[in-house]
């Protein structure tokens, strides 16, 4: 039977920390300095680029209301403006899609990939302890 070495800050009956003093492991890694920096770049693309999507998107519903004419045009045989328009909405979002993930091989993976990796390190440093 060897003596147990307590932590001062937990308490000797339950062995836990006070409440005010815990930190949860999503708390600790959101306040990382390179979690912050990945929800930066993050949001620095993300909320363009669903406001520029949003705005094509409504675009072909405010010109049909607006503008009949431009969007009945005859472009090429039957095929108006308007019906290319609305198909276009489909390559548009395949587009976005392709775009980002581009973006996100470049700037996300690298870093969530250091970040995934310090944070394993410091679980299995934690678990030798």
């Amino acid at each position: 039977m060897g003596y147990e070495r307590q932590d001062p800050s937990r308490s000797p009956t339950t062995g836990r920390m006070p409440e005010e003093e815990a930190v949860t492991a999503t708390e600790a890694v959101g306040k990382d300095p390179e979690m912050v920096e990945l929800e930066q770049r993050h949001s620095r693309f993300v909320w363009p680029a669903t406001a520029f999507f949003i705005v094509y998107y409504m675009l072909l519903n405010i010109l049909a209301g607006t503008s009949p004419d431009l969007m009945g045009r005859k472009l090429f045989g039957e095929f108006t403006f308007g019906y290319l328009f609305a198909l276009s909405q489909f390559l548009m979002a395949f587009v976005v899609a392709w775009i980002y993930s581009r973006w996100a091989a470049r700037r996300m993976d690298p870093l969530a990939t250091d970040l995934r990796e310090k944070l394993h390190r410091q679980q299995i440093k934690e678990a030798a302890e």
